[in-house]
């Protein structure tokens, strides 16, 4: 059975890909990093059979040869990848693709924003989980909040549309939530608070989430800023000059409007983040890339209509959690 062009089995079309271009990280998150052999974590791993820069606009192509139109280059950290930009600028040339996108730690974003700017980069997501020097330190290992702090207000200044996520740990408190709020509204962005993935089974196990609704509440009573918007998977709420946004993926699944798919760094393509089944698109297109969009076709149309983690087993979360260590957050 194939899709026909974009559309699953349920119906949706698919016309969102996220690309991770590396598993190389400069943090060290403790909900993505935190074993204590960190070459056994995507946060440190040193990336090995990575696609090289024509192997992945090839595959993106043959993305765009289905209905993808947006693609969102991710990583590990997608800038610590030496051709970033002139990957930006070969997926703007793709005449298919209407939006190319990149989330990043912003740890190098100061010296690589304007680059990316000038290579057509459409818009810019910032993982930013603390405010807080000695909070961020404690989540991601190091003291690098002054730098990052710096690249937002560099792509700010240069133009860009940002939005900052936030992952809603246990220990975020409403103090912090009050200071993204202000954080938001200065400087005009939106900042949305993520529910915590299972991203490592060791770290999972060890990192509590808040749960999302709790913080929703209480910006709720305290801002009464009226019901949310809906942008794409976020439930977003105006703020004064700011905007924050809820996604919820665990406690509120979206698989019924889901559209994306996942391109690992090492080129095997998923149907869902929690998917431990994928595609090995490079395999296929050293076999000939006329056929990629056909094999990719009828790989979208065995996508299951949830991610079915609210009734997992312990055996079948370990081998999504294996899976996701490659796959772009």
């Amino acid at each position: 059975m194939k899709s026909v062009k974009n559309i699953d089995s349920f119906g949706r079309a698919h016309t969102y890909a996220r690309v991770s271009v590396t598993a190389k990280c400069n943090l060290s998150c403790r909900y993505c990093a935190p074993c204590a052999q960190p070459s056994a974590c995507a946060g440190t791993k040193a990336g090995f059979g990575e696609l090289a820069l024509p192997e992945l606009l090839g595959v993106i192509r043959a993305l765009a040869g289905i209905g993808v139109e947006k693609i969102r280059f991710t990583g590990g950290e997608p800038l610590v990848r030496p051709d970033i930009e002139r990957l930006v600028a070969g997926a703007k040339a793709i005449p298919a693709i209407k939006r190319v996108c990149l989330t990043t730690n912003g740890v190098l974003l100061e010296s690589k924003a304007a680059a990316l700017k000038e290579a057509g980069l459409d818009a810019l997501n910032i993982s930013l989980d603390s405010l807080d020097p000695v909070r961020f330190k404690k989540i991601t290992g190091s003291d690098s909040l002054a730098v990052v702090r710096a690249g937002i207000d560099r792509a700010l200044g240069l133009g860009f549309k940002l939005k900052i996520n936030a992952v809603a740990l246990a220990d975020l408190s409403f103090e912090e939530v009050d200071g993204f709020v202000e954080f938001a509204a200065k400087n005009q962005l939106t900042v949305r608070f993520i529910e915590l993935m299972p991203f490592c089974e060791d770290g999972f196990a060890k990192t509590a989430f808040a749960p999302i609704r709790r913080i929703e509440n209480y910006l709720a009573r305290k801002y009464a800023p009226g019901n949310p918007e809906a942008d794409g998977v976020a439930r977003n709420y105006k703020i004064n000059d700011g905007v924050i946004g809820f996604i919820s993926a665990l406690s509120h699944p979206f698989c019924g409007s889901c559209g994306r798919l996942r391109l690992s760094s090492r080129g095997v393509l998923y149907r869902c983040l929690f998917d431990p089944a994928g595609l090995d698109v490079k395999t296929l297109r050293d076999e000939g890339a006329g056929t990629l969009p056909e094999q990719i076709r009828t790989f979208l149309a065995g996508k299951k209509e949830f991610h079915g983690l609210s009734s997992a087993s312990p055996a079948d979360l370990k081998r999504v959690k294996n899976s996701m260590r490659l796959i772009g957050g």
